[in-house]
C-alpha cells in the first residue's frame, strides 16, 4: 500500500503546474537519452501466444526492451514468462482485466478493471511497476480515474508524438500487422525514420505474432529484420520501454541544471527536478562543454561513478553523462584519457559501464579497480563461452578503460566480466550491425 500511495502523490504532481527546464550556459540536456535523434517504443497488447516465446527472444538477442500491456484475465500460465521479462528490463503494464471498452462502464466498474489488473501484475511480476496503461480498443476511460492510477496512457491515433506530447494520457501509437497492411520490416523502418527526422517518439502497437491467433498478426521474420535495423543504428534511435520514455521526457522538461563551482581540476553541478523521486528514476543525458585545458573527465554523482564520454558535436567538445535528477551533487573531475587525477582510496572494484551501448565495431568498457593488484577483463558470448581476455595485468587503483574491437563477431548481446581484488562484476553490451 505505501507504494500505491506514492504513486497517487506522483500523479497528483503530474496534473499540477511544473517548473520549466532551466539549464546553465555551457550545458545541454538531450531531447532523448544519449542525444539520439528519436525514440521508439515496441509495445505488445493482449499477451498473445507467440509474444513471449517468439517475439521476446528476437528483442533479447540484440538487447532491446519492449512493453507488454497485459490483459490479466487472459494470462493463464504466462506469469513466469512475464516475470522473467520484467527481470530482464522489459516493462509489464496494464491493459485491464478483461479488455472491455472502458467508456461503456461506470467509474467503479472501470476502477475494478484497472486496479484489478494492476494488482495482479504487482502480485505476479516482482520487478513490475504497473505505472502505465493501454486503453482497450484505444478508447480512453474516465480521465480522473486514469490520472489517479497511472502516469501515462496510450491510444492508437497513428502519429509520431512530439518530444513533449500534448497529452500524456493519450499518447499515440501505430497499429501494426495484417489488419492495417503494415506487415514488413520496411514499413516499421519508415516509422522509426520518421520519428528520428521529427525528433519525436514512435510507438508500435503489436498483437499477434505469426499464426498465434492474435489480432492483426505480424511476421516474426519481419520483426527480426526490423529489430536488427534499430540495433544497427544505436546513435539514431533510442529504443526504450513506454514507461522509460515517459519518465525521461518528464524529467528532461522539469530538470534544473545549475553549476555550483568550477576550479582548474573539478566542476560541481546540481541537477534536480520537482518530480517524485520514487517514480522518476530514468537517467537523463547531460552535456557540458569540456574546459580547454582538460583532455578528458570522469563523472560521479554523490560520490558514485557514472558512465561518461568525451563527445565532439560541431565545433565543441563535451563531456556527456547520464544521471538521475535529485540523486546528489554531480562532480566532473579533470583527468587524462584513461584515469582520474589523484590516487583514490582503496574500495570495491566494479564495472562502471560501456560506451557506446549498443555499438557498432568498437566499444569501450569502463571499470573501477579498488586497490592495486591483478586484474582481468574478459568477454563472453550468450552461451557463456569466453571469447577474449582484454586485460590480464597488475593495475593500480583507480578508473580504467579498455576498448573492445568486435568487428569479427556477430550482432547480439555480450557480457564483459571484471575480476579484481577477489571480487567479480559484470556488465552487458550489445553489438549491432
Amino acid at each position: 500500500m505505501p507504494r500505491l500511495l506514492r504513486l497517487g502523490a506522483a500523479v497528483a504532481a503530474l496534473t499540477a503546474p511544473l517548473a520549466a527546464q532551466t539549464v546553465d550556459d555551457g550545458y545541454e540536456i538531450g531531447t532523448w537519452q544519449g542525444f539520439r535523434d528519436g525514440a521508439v517504443t515496441i509495445s505488445f497488447d493482449d499477451n498473445t501466444a507467440n509474444q513471449l516465446p517468439v517475439a521476446l527472444p528476437i528483442l533479447d538477442a540484440v538487447g532491446l526492451k519492449a512493453t507488454f500491456f497485459v490483459t490479466t484475465n487472459w494470462v493463464g500460465g504466462q506469469w513466469p514468462g512475464f516475470a522473467a521479462a520484467a527481470a530482464n528490463g522489459h516493462e509489464v503494464a496494464v491493459h485491464t482485466r478483461s479488455h472491455p471498452d472502458l467508456s461503456t462502464l461506470t467509474v467503479e466498474q472501470q476502477r475494478a478493471q484497472l486496479e484489478g489488473a494492476r494488482d495482479a501484475i504487482l502480485a505476479n511480476v516482482p520487478e513490475a511497476e504497473a505505472l502505465t496503461l493501454a486503453y482497450p480498443f484505444c478508447v480512453p476511460g474516465d480521465r480522473a480515474l486514469v490520472e489517479e492510477l497511472f502516469i501515462a496512457a496510450r491510444v492508437c491515433s497513428g502519429q509520431i508524438d512530439r518530444a513533449t506530447p500534448a497529452d500524456l494520457y493519450a499518447t499515440s501509437s501505430y497499429v501494426i500487422g495484417a489488419e492495417v497492411n503494415r506487415t514488413t520490416a520496411a514499413s516499421l523502418n519508415a516509422l522509426a525514420d520518421a520519428a528520428a527526422a521529427q525528433r519525436g517518439w514512435a510507438t508500435y502497437l503489436l498483437h499477434g505474432i505469426d499464426g498465434d491467433g492474435g489480432y492483426s498478426p505480424f511476421p516474426s521474420d519481419e520483426l527480426e529484420t526490423h529489430v536488427a535495423y534499430l540495433a544497427a543504428n544505436p546513435d539514431k534511435f533510442w529504443v526504450a520501454t513506454y514507461v522509460d520514455v515517459v519518465r525521461y521526457l518528464r524529467e528532461r522538461d522539469a530538470a534544473s541544471v545549475t553549476e555550483l563551482s568550477a576550479t582548474d581540476d573539478a566542476i560541481t553541478v546540481e541537477i534536480t527536478d520537482d518530480l517524485d523521486d520514487a517514480i522518476y528514476t530514468t537517467p537523463i543525458t547531460v552535456r557540458r562543454v569540456l574546459p580547454d585545458d582538460w583532455e578528458a573527465a570522469t563523472v560521479a554523482q554523490d560520490g558514485a561513478p557514472v558512465p561518461a564520454a568525451i563527445i565532439q558535436a560541431g565545433a565543441e567538445t563535451f563531456v556527456e553523462f547520464d544521471v538521475v535528477p535529485d540523486r546528489g551533487t554531480v562532480t566532473l573531475t579533470k583527468s587524462d584519457a584513461t584515469s582520474p587525477a589523484g590516487a583514490p582510496e582503496a574500495g570495491p572494484s566494479y564495472v562502471v559501464g560501456s560506451r557506446p551501448n549498443p555499438f557498432r565495431g568498437r566499444t569501450t568498457f569502463v571499470y573501477e579497480v579498488g586497490e592495486a593488484g591483478p586484474v582481468t577483463v574478459e568477454v563472453y558470448d550468450r552461451l557463456g563461452r569466453r571469447l577474449e581476455t582484454l586485460v590480464d595485468a597488475v593495475l593500480p587503483a583507480g578508473r580504467h578503460v579498455v576498448t573492445w574491437d568486435a568487428s569479427r563477431y556477430g550482432a547480439g548481446a555480450y557480457t564483459y566480466r571484471l575480476h579484481a581484488g577477489g571480487r567479480a562484476d559484470a556488465g552487458q553490451t550489445t553489438l549491432a550491425r
